[in-house]
């Protein structure tokens, strides 16, 4: 079982729990489920490949989480 798949099971008991606070801002389990699904489906169908790289300009810290959460999905 891959590390994104424990959050996903984790994100679909508690959707609606804090993943993510930053601040003022707060993501649920499901806004990072989804955007990453969303990230990762646009870099497939813009080609991306295992073998390919990809950089990640972030403007927040926040950000790192759902990154990398669309990076765990990538990879197999």
């Amino acid at each position: 079982m891959r590390l994104i798949d424990y959050f996903d099971r984790g994100a679909g008991r508690y959707p609606e729990r804090a993943c993510l606070v930053d601040g003022n801002l707060s993501w649920s389990y499901r806004e990072i489920q989804t955007l990453s699904h969303r990230v990762a489906g646009g870099l497939l169908a813009a080609g991306l490949r295992d073998e390919s790289r990809v950089a990640i300009a972030r403007k927040t810290r926040s950000s790192l989480v759902a990154s990398t959460s669309t990076r765990l999905r990538l990879s197999k």
